[in-house]
């Protein structure tokens, strides 16, 4: 397609030159006084007050004219509060059919951090951005995906492709870099464009092409960039064909998609921390929400329980479950059908007691038995392995038949290996079983004992009443799949799906849909209407990247609840959503 063209002048053309609205001054060219192109270098030295900053406004620019995303000034550490947060910056108020936006940009291995170019935004929620990803651990190159942005906030991917960049150290890739050291932890300037005419969107990536897609929902509208975490941009330019937006481009200060908090907690009685959640229901439908809380006077990873009995549109006062004495973390909670609440304690992979261990309450989470080993196929399930440890990944699930599965996976490391180190570390998926509502569980059944690549996982039930099974890896860039024809107990051998993510969480929709829901740079769902042989493209419900659960709703909805952050003052978040007969999302 190549740069867009300034026109040149006619007989009684005018030239303008405009310096306000806009980062730095432009020329516009036009006919009989009207301007019809435009073509932008534009610099926030001098000008910042004419940008259009959605998020924070701290953005700045050195001498070298290198520009700074707001996280550069204001990080305390490699986990600040980023991942429920991204910024915005539109160089100029000029509305463009047409475009081409090129900047060149630089990501750091520091927690979350990407780059985003906007275009033919209609206000600040409804835009076409293009987003760059490290793929870090799982390989030398950026997943650079075109995604739709919605009314509602849902943004949508409608088209994938990959560019590589240089390699990095491994223990970079592997642990991260040293606080001192992450300055340099970088693959280096990478040059994007952007390209929107017509109905058409072209990436390119130093020059090369990436991605082109087709999609004429969004015909006209402003151009910027955005950032997660510390991001450099140099060099950025703006060309375009002027064109109208009716209504004006607007600045909406609500949060998009709409959310709730279970347990807002303004007073920080349990902490000013909430992570790790999930839901269960007990025998009488009511909604449990389980989060981990910390921060004074509560420890680290006590937790609480907050019940609803009408759907979630009240949520009761929390029930408090400590901590155990030995570090055992309460967590997996699951209603059984004789009223009781089953609790699974867990254990770093690091501490000298061993897990997990189980135990129950019939009062509701207030009161709970002795913690005991749990026992699988008569063994203590910590002593079952020779090498490495178990811990549980999924919830509780119970399947159409009542028999109940909760996936697993094994961790070892190779001889010197850390567990920090995905290239030293030999996991593998698994499942325990029960026939007896928990009573008693058999297993462990793996999914498949050759793939050291798979651990944290997740099986739905199908139509035939067969498990259809992912995992996330370590390595490889799509989950595992694989099937299971008697609950858990064999496999198929685990395959490479064409599915991204980490920790995937599985729902069967009353409509036969099945829903995935995965965390990456946001809290992303696909769904399947054809058994989990394949599934649509993702859609972003949240920009956070945090741990979730889900859970249907009497009528119908899906509530997810996932945390904003994990070492920050945070809340637990939840979101309801609808799912079409085709599979389609929306927010509800």
């Amino acid at each position: 397609m190549g740069q867009i063209s300034r026109r040149s002048f006619i007989k009684n053309a005018l030239t303008v030159a405009i310096s306000t609205g806009v980062g730095g001054a432009y020329i516009s060219c036009g006919i009989n006084s009207s301007r019809d192109s435009i073509s932008l270098t534009p610099q926030l030295n001098g000008n910042k007050d004419s940008w259009t900053f959605v998020g924070d406004t701290q953005w700045s620019q050195d001498s070298n004219k290198i520009i700074y995303s707001p996280v550069w000034k204001q990080r305390k550490d490699r986990y600040s509060d980023l991942l429920k947060r991204e910024d915005i910056a539109y160089p100029s108020p000029e509305v463009l059919t047409d475009t081409d936006l090129s900047v060149e940009f630089q990501t750091f291995y520091w927690s979350v951090t990407n780059v985003s170019i906007v275009v033919r935004a209609q206000d600040s929620v409804r835009f076409y951005c293009v987003e760059f990803r490290d793929l870090e651990r799982k390989g030398a190159k950026y997943e650079v995906r075109v995604f739709l942005q919605d009314q509602s906030g849902y943004r949508r991917d409608i088209a994938t492709g990959l560019a590589p960049h240089s390699e990095l150290p491994e223990r970079w890739v592997q642990r991260g870099p040293s606080q001192e050291e992450w300055e340099q932890a970088t693959p280096g300037w990478m040059k994007a464009r952007v390209q929107a005419k017509g109905d058409l969107i072209r990436v390119l990536v130093d020059g090369k092409v990436i991605v082109e897609v087709r999609d004429d929902t969004y015909p006209v509208g402003r151009a910027g960039i955005m950032a997660r975490g510390p991001v450099k941009f140099r060099n950025l330019s703006i060309s375009g064909k002027v064109g109208n937006l009716n209504p004006k481009w607007s600045k909406i200060d609500k949060e998009y998609p709409a959310y709730f908090r279970p347990y807002p907690d303004v007073e920080k009685t349990y902490g000013d921390n909430q992570t790790y959640p999930g839901v269960t229901r007990t025998k009488n439908g009511d909604l449990l929400v389980w989060m981990s809380v910390n921060g004074n006077p509560h420890e680290f990873n006590d937790f609480l329980l907050i019940r609803s009995s009408n759907e979630g549109k009240t949520w009761e006062n929390p029930v408090l479950v400590k901590k155990l004495p030995d570090g055992g973390r309460p967590g997996f909670f699951f209603g059984h059908q004789d009223g009781r609440l089953s609790c699974l304690y867990t254990y770093d992979w690091r501490s000298k007691v061993r897990g997990p261990k189980s135990a129950f309450s019939s009062d509701g989470g207030k009161t709970w038995t002795t913690p005991r080993p749990l026992l699988v196929g008569g063994k203590s399930l910590y002593d079952i392995p020779k090498k490495g440890r178990i811990g549980p990944y999924s919830p509780v699930t119970r399947y159409s038949d009542g028999t109940l599965l909760q996936f697993y996976y094994h961790v070892q490391t190779v001889e010197g290996g850390e567990i920090e180190s995905n290239a030293k570390r030999r996991d593998r998926s698994l499942v325990i079983r029960s026939l007896n509502d928990g009573k008693t569980w058999s297993g462990p059944y793996y999914l498949d004992r050759d793939n050291f690549d798979s651990n944290e996982c997740m099986g739905v039930e199908c139509a035939d009443g067969s498990i259809v099974a992912f995992a996330r890896t370590l390595r490889a860039p799509f989950m595992w799949m694989n099937r299971s024809k008697d609950k858990g107990i064999t496999w198929s051998k685990q395959l490479s799906s064409n599915c991204t993510g980490e920790c995937p969480q599985l729902l069967r929709h009353s409509s036969g849909v099945l829903i995935m829901g995965s965390r990456g740079y946001g809290i992303f769902m696909k769904t399947s209407i054809d058994e989990g042989r394949t599934w649509s493209q993702e859609v972003r419900i949240s920009l956070c990247s945090g741990m979730m659960g889900l859970m249907e709703m009497k009528d119908g909805r899906v509530m997810v609840v996932f945390h904003e952050a994990y070492r920050t003052p945070t809340r637990i978040r939840g979101h309801y959503m609808r799912v079409e007969n085709d599979g389609t999302l929306v927010s509800a």
